[in-house]
């Protein structure tokens, strides 16, 4: 997989932490109650809204799952690994940013 981090016009940020504190100062969010981990707590519901497998979500944000083998290390070599997480993830930036997103495009776009 890319960068896990990008902004719409696709650039990396240097710094995750920078790139948070100038969002969230551009937009007028409040530091106190808006922290990274409510974008965590909302891209994690919004994948499941999405059929995203709970494996998935949990493999995504690097949560690790009792019950799962070593093999499950080999994951990512399969060319649907987190198929559904970046169409899901690809649908909640559309949503976000107004552009409409066609079945099918994010999963185009990461082959």
């Amino acid at each position: 997989m890319g960068a896990a981090l990008v902004s719409p016009n696709g650039a990396v940020p240097g710094s995750v932490k920078t790139a948070w504190r100038t969002r969230r100062k551009d937009t007028g969010l409040d530091g106190k109650t808006v922290q990274p981990t409510s974008f965590r707590h909302t891209i994690a519901r919004w994948m499941r809204s999405h059929s995203v497998s709970p494996w998935e979500v949990a493999a995504f944000l690097g949560h690790r799952m009792p019950g799962y083998s070593i093999t499950e290390v080999y994951a990512a070599a399969d060319p649907l690994y987190m198929a559904a997480s970046r169409e899901a993830l690809e649908k909640l930036v559309r949503a976000i940013y107004g552009t409409p997103l066609k079945d099918g495009e994010a999963e185009k776009a990461a082959a």
